[in-house]
């Protein structure tokens, strides 16, 4: 240098001092290394370190002098790699382009920083030699706006004027730091009045920097939530670099003991130079590995990587030399498997590390071309496209206001929203707020609440996270060119709970305006569905139409409002709120009532329900409704109605009790009150407790008419060989009306134990039994005054069975009996014998035959007819097959004891593809084969547009038809549907059932007229498709014989 470049003597020497700190640093290391293996080794081959060891002392405490000293140059590189090492390295290069150089030679620069004009932050990955392109830039801009930017390409030019990048991002960032906006071009300008080289000359690199330097510079690019991860790799080696040095020494220790005799010398410098080697390339292929953007391995153990694994192969070996004894090895081989554990373990963390993800973005712009002249418009060309959440909007061309986030769009504008699309010729978007507007607009909306689409046009549209505005437009659901129907209005709002709300709306049928509204609000959900006015006629009422508006005000109320009116019963009018407490409770109230035009009789219903959460679990439930009634006469009637439930429904414990009052004006004064509670619960495990306890009075006319109370607790522990029962109980059953008692008993206790069935020994056969005693009060039927048999009573019950035998996969077999004795307190006694036995035979595939004997019979008689039993010599066939959709079967039966026959049924069925099905079924009463009934079904499906069913019943008491049956649903036409459904009951001659609607489907619509002539009810009926409607309940309702 001083011959062929003339450069000054003096030059070159404060070159070589500049050059210093930083060899300094990276030589440490290894001179730390050199000198524990050169010291121990020494001692080593002179029997000092042997003769030290033999004295008890540990090589861990003879190493520890090197160990501190080892520290102290640990800190004392990092001191010089820190802090004295980046500035000499500054000036070192400055010597070299200004002093020496002169700048003329071009040079490459990789992971350059430097500060711009207008308070910009460059850093560029690498410099190509001629200056010409620059690669991997990142530009962090705080000078433009209230929050910073960040610019990132993947490479371009830095000349005089105007910077070009190529194929990069632009990154809004919000008040947090975080990136808001992401914007993704393929070329960018940048007004700059210098080339990249006027700044890159002053630049610093890393090894220029100090930690805090680095970190700061650091902070800056991951504010933004971008990685900058070679700057991240160098920032943690230096400090890694330097604590090398106390590793290298805790290293040197273990290998210095095993120094031969001779040639001690050779063997220290011929391991360090082996161990220098080894760590060098394992540094340098791990962290080149990680600068890599596609690996998983984070930068911090990129860095430290080589450290962690030479550490703790210093650690092993060090820990396995204070084990060995004197010229001997360990006892067992740990020491090399521990050491392979630990290189094994260190490998797996590096290769399995992944790195953290970079935050994510709310939005995301693209475009062909970017151009950005410094002030706070960038402007974008070609296939621009705009996309946040499930929202992307394409443009011809953009202006992006970076500050405000509103961008300006045209060239055809288009949104498209999972299935929906708008499109306009200009609009406009608030990239922060998500606000979209339109002027002029076309499109189709759509969403999991409607079916189909719901086509839209107008002057302007705005669109909100979700939710839609339109001003003077129109919305129909018909997707022709020329709609059947539209809603035009002043404004259309789609709002987020769920609603369509037009105002000053105008009804068109093709261009035929059929009535106007000032408002009108669509629910598009289910429970919110609307209900279009319904037309009918019907004998009760005569001419009606009914009206129902339901509407949700907020998430907590909900508003139903019916307007009816009625030929002759009159007006009808009614309000219903459903409310919801806030972690509370929800209840309701309402109000409806009917007043006749022709005279004074009317009536009313009011309703008020609650329902309360409360501690502990519990819920309270209060309800309260009154009905009035007024006759033509002007009488007035009411019946009240008042219940009040308490419950609690917990893991092992449910609870309720709940009282009900009711008084009827209307049925000579009557009142019923009902009192009632439940139990359950498992106190402890195979323990459970349950009971239940009803009270019920009937008063009519101040005349107590019936009181009774019923109960029943039962509290059973199982086992794993039986269990245990115990119930105490009084029942007294009713007859439908309420009015006779048929049976009353109760059991004060009953205890019953319950062995589970046992197998004897190697026998296919097992074993179970049954004991209970107890003390039943029964009360005995038809005696005045009433009277009741108390006595006690003892059972004990054995079963015994044989196991389930298979017959060579043809068939079964299964036989057991049991032996019960009963003993009363009365003096009675009764035992009762049975046996019975199945047989099932399968001659081929798909057919069965089955014949079963059963066979009873007891010696005694019990005072109680609740465990009465009866006597019994039955034998019973049956039989069945199947095949090529076809299915056959046939049973019947004889009790000897009874001597009578079980009526003989047969049945004949057959279903191809679930599309054509019949089946008939006869029932003959036996012996003489007279016929009881027939019942046939059929049901054809031919195409999904064909649905019919029809069914009769003979009965053979009767000698004819006892029921005819018939229903369908058939579109034809492809517009027109017909249902219907009839029933008539020949044994009652009347119809159970008899309805009919016709339905014409209007493409977008459909309307449907029908009539039930039981009810004498007509009605039509209006629905468009697209949103929920009421179905238009045309069926058997539960007299079918489809069952």
């Amino acid at each position: 240098m001083v011959v062929v470049k003339r450069t000054p003597l003096a030059t070159v020497l404060r070159l070589v001092m500049f050059n210093m700190p930083a060899a300094i640093v990276q030589v440490l290391p290894f001179a730390t290394l050199f000198g524990v293996l050169l010291s121990l080794g020494r001692l080593s081959r002179d029997s000092e370190l042997s003769i030290m060891r033999a004295a008890g002392l540990r090589l861990s405490r003879i190493s520890r002098p090197l160990i501190v000293l080892s520290i102290l140059i640990s800190l004392f590189g990092f001191y010089m790699g820190d802090r004295v090492a980046p500035k000499a390295n500054l000036e070192s290069r400055n010597i070299v382009n200004k002093m020496i150089l002169g700048e003329s030679i071009p040079s490459i620069d990789n992971n350059v920083f430097f500060r711009g004009p207008d308070n910009k932050f460059f850093y560029i990955g690498r410099i190509s030699e001629d200056r010409a392109t620059v690669q991997d830039v990142m530009i962090y801009d705080i000078g433009y706006g209230k929050y910073p930017q960040l610019i990132t390409a993947s490479k371009g030019r830095a000349d005089t004027g105007t910077w070009v990048f190529e194929d990069g991002n632009i990154h809004e960032c919000g008040q947090d730091g975080r990136v808001v906006s992401t914007a993704h071009f393929d070329v960018l300008e940048i007004k700059m009045e210098r080339a990249v080289t006027d700044y890159t000359n002053s630049g610093r690199t890393t090894s220029e920097m100090s930690m805090k330097e680095l970190k700061d510079s650091i902070d800056l690019f991951s504010k933004s939530g971008i990685r900058a991860k070679n700057l991240l790799i160098d920032y943690y080696l230096k400090l890694a670099q330097p604590l090398s040095s106390l590793i290298f020494a805790i290293l040197a220790v273990p290998l210095a003991v095993r120094s031969p005799r001779r040639g001690g010398a050779v063997y220290s410098i011929g391991a360090g130079i082996a161990i220098i080697t080894l760590y060098f390339i394992f540094e340098s292929v791990v962290r080149s590995y990680g600068m890599l953007q596609a690996t998983r391995i984070q930068p911090w153990l990129a860095a430290w990587s080589a450290d962690i694994i030479f550490l703790a192969a210093a650690l092993v070996l060090l820990l396995r030399a204070d084990a060995r004894k004197m010229g001997r090895r360990p006892r067992n081989g740990k020491g090399p498997a521990a050491l392979s554990i630990v290189v094994l373990v260190a490998a797996v963390l590096l290769i399995s590390a992944s790195s953290s993800a970079a935050a994510g973005t709310a939005v995301k712009v693209s475009a062909q071309r970017l151009y950005y002249d410094g002030g706070d418009v960038w402007r974008a060309e070609g296939a621009v496209t705009i996309s946040f959440d499930d929202v992307t909007i394409t443009a011809g061309n953009a202006a992006i206001n970076v500050v405000s986030g509103l961008a300006e769009l045209g060239g055809m504008v288009t949104v498209t929203t999972k299935d929906s699309e708008v499109s306009s010729v200009s609009a406009t978007c608030n990239i922060k707020t998500k606000l979209i507007s339109f002027d002029t607009f076309e499109g189709k909306v759509s969403d999991e609440r409607v079916k189909g689409y719901i086509y839209i046009s107008g002057e302007k549209f705005a669109e909100d996270d979700g939710s839609y505005k339109l001003m003077g437009g129109y919305l129909t659901t018909c997707g022709l060119p020329q709609p059947h129907y539209r809603i035009e209005a002043e404004s259309i709002e789609f709002t987020d709970d769920d609603f369509i709300i037009a105002r000053n709306v105008s009804y068109f049928e093709a261009n035929l305006r059929l009535f106007r509204l000032p408002y009108l609000s669509i629910p598009l959900r289910e429970e919110d569905r609307m209900i279009l006015p319904e037309f009918g006629w019907s004998g009760i009422d005569g001419v009606y139409v009914k009206t129902t508006m339901k509407r949700k005000l907020d998430d907590a109320n909900r508003l139903t409002i019916r307007l009816d009116l009625f030929q002759i019963s009159g007006l009808g009018a009614g309000i219903r709120h459903d409310y919801a407490i806030g972690g509370i409770g929800d209840g309701y109230y309402s109000l409806y009532g009917v007043k006749s035009f022709f005279d004074p009789s009317a009536s009313w219903t009011a309703e008020v329900a609650q329902s309360v959460s409360l501690p502990l679990e519990l819920r309270a439930d209060m309800k309260y409704s009154v009905k009035g009634t007024v006759d033509k006469l002007g009488t007035y009637h009411d019946d009240q109605y008042t219940e009040l439930k308490l419950s609690r429904n917990a893991k092992d414990d449910k609870t309720s009790a709940s009282l009900s009052y009711k008084f009827s004006g209307t049925n000579r004064d009557s009142s019923t009150l009902n009192l009632s509670a439940t139990h359950s619960s498992a106190p402890a495990e195979g323990l459970k407790l349950s009971g239940n306890v009803n009270y019920r009075r009937i008063v009519q006319d101040g005349e107590l008419k019936q009181e009774y109370l019923n109960y029943k607790t039962t509290l059973v522990h199982t086992g794993q060989d039986g269990k245990l029962t115990v119930n105490v109980q009084a029942a007294d059953t009713m007859d439908d009306k309420q009015e006779v008692v048929l049976s009353s008993l109760k059991r004060l206790p009953e205890i019953q134990i319950d062995m589970f069935r046992m197998k004897l020994g190697n026998l296919p056969a097992g074993i179970s039994a049954k004991f209970s005693v107890g003390r039943y009060v029964e009360r005995i039927l038809n005696t005045t005054p009433t009277e009741y048999l108390d006595a006690g009573k003892g059972e004990a019950a054995v079963d015994l069975s044989l196991d389930r035998m298979d017959l060579w996969g043809h068939g079964s077999f299964d036989l057991g009996g049991s032996l019960i004795g009963s003993i009363y307190s009365t003096g009675d006694a009764r035992a009762y014998l049975s046996a019975s036995t199945s047989l099932t035979v399968k001659p081929v595939n798909g057919w069965d035959i089955k014949l079963s004997y059963d066979y009873s019979k007891k010696f005694g008689l019990s005072p109680y007819r609740f465990d009465s039993l009866s006597d019994k010599n039955k034998v019973a066939a049956s039989t069945s097959a199947s095949f090529y959709g076809f299915r056959l079967t046939a049973s019947t039966g004889y009790d000897f004891a009874k001597a009578a026959f079980d009526p003989f049924t047969a049945m004949a069925a057959y279903n191809y593809q679930d599309r054509y099905q019949a089946d008939l079924t006869f029932r003959f009463a036996l012996p003489d084969f007279s016929l009881s009934y027939v019942l046939g079904r059929v049901t054809l499906k031919p195409t999904d547009d064909i649905n019919l069913k029809f069914g009769l019943e003979y009965s053979g008491s009767l000698g004819k038809l006892s029921k005819v049956e018939t229903s369908g649903d058939v579109r034809f036409l492809k517009e027109w549907r017909v249902a219907w459904a009839a029933i008539y009951d020949i044994a009652r001659e009347g119809l159970r059932k008899a309805d009919i609607a016709v339905t014409k489907d209007l493409h977008c619509r459909e309307i449907t007229a029908g009539y039930q002539i039981v009810e004498q009810r007509f009605f039509v009926n209006l629905k468009f498709k697209a949103f929920p409607d009421v179905p238009i309940g045309i069926g058997t309702d539960e007299w079918t014989l489809f069952k």
